[in-house]
């Protein structure tokens, strides 16, 4: 299933954290981005990277790599001071929390794609995957298009995605909602985990109902 339809698209860093909690410590905001990432793996031209905590790995320690791999913003929380190695022009972002902010420019990136959508979250520890398969059919049998997020695989409009993760991360959830959105979907049911809401993945999406 190809989701990458806004890969091309570059937004101004002004306009991805104009909803969020994200300061200027350096650099220009009039700066185009191309993408977003959190794995400095996956740096690239006029990315953004966000250096998100994590249990076991800091992304603040791969701040400097993806700065030499291209990215041109990086987004740090607030007081931690990064080392570039001597890059320079590269626009530093802070904030409090990162993983919020982080989701939500990953939804003004694409567009907050969820204000087309009715969302439909399903929590719990047992239950959710066939809570998703019946409210699907519900939902279909209503006239709906329905589109699912979940453990199996991610669906919608026929097509099947084996899921990596149960709630993908921020910015290919957003991919994936916009993706669901061009396709004319109406409803996205969404297995939500509580290590997902726990790393704030699903901060930008606005839930009709939760389950």
């Amino acid at each position: 299933m190809n989701t990458s339809g806004a890969e091309q698209e570059r937004r101004l860093i002004a306009d991805l954290i104009r909803d969020t909690g994200c300061r200027r410590r350096s650099g220009s905001l009039d700066k185009r981005i191309s993408g977003l990432v959190c794995d400095s793996r996956e740096a690239g031209p006029d990315m953004l990277f966000a250096a998100l905590p994590g249990s076991t790995v800091d992304g603040h320690e791969y701040a400097a790599m993806a700065a030499a791999g291209g990215c041109t913003a990086l987004l740090v929380e607030r007081g931690r001071e990064v080392d570039l190695n001597g890059l320079e022009g590269v626009t530093i972002l802070e904030s409090d929390n990162t993983r919020r902010d982080f989701g939500l420019m990953a939804a003004a990136f694409y567009g907050n794609p969820g204000r087309r959508l009715c969302l439909i979250g399903i929590t719990g520890t047992n239950g959710k995957t066939t809570s998703t398969y019946l409210l699907e059919a519900i939902l279909r049998e209503s006239g709906a298009n329905p589109g699912v997020i979940g453990t199996i695989n991610y669906r919608f409009n026929g097509r099947e995605t084996p899921a990596s993760l149960t709630t993908p991360d921020a910015v290919h959830l957003q991919r994936l909602l916009k993706a669901m959105a061009d396709g004319g979907v109406t409803h996205v049911i969404m297995e939500m985990s509580s290590h997902a809401i726990a790393q704030e993945r699903l901060s930008g999406c606005e839930f009709e109902a939760v389950l």
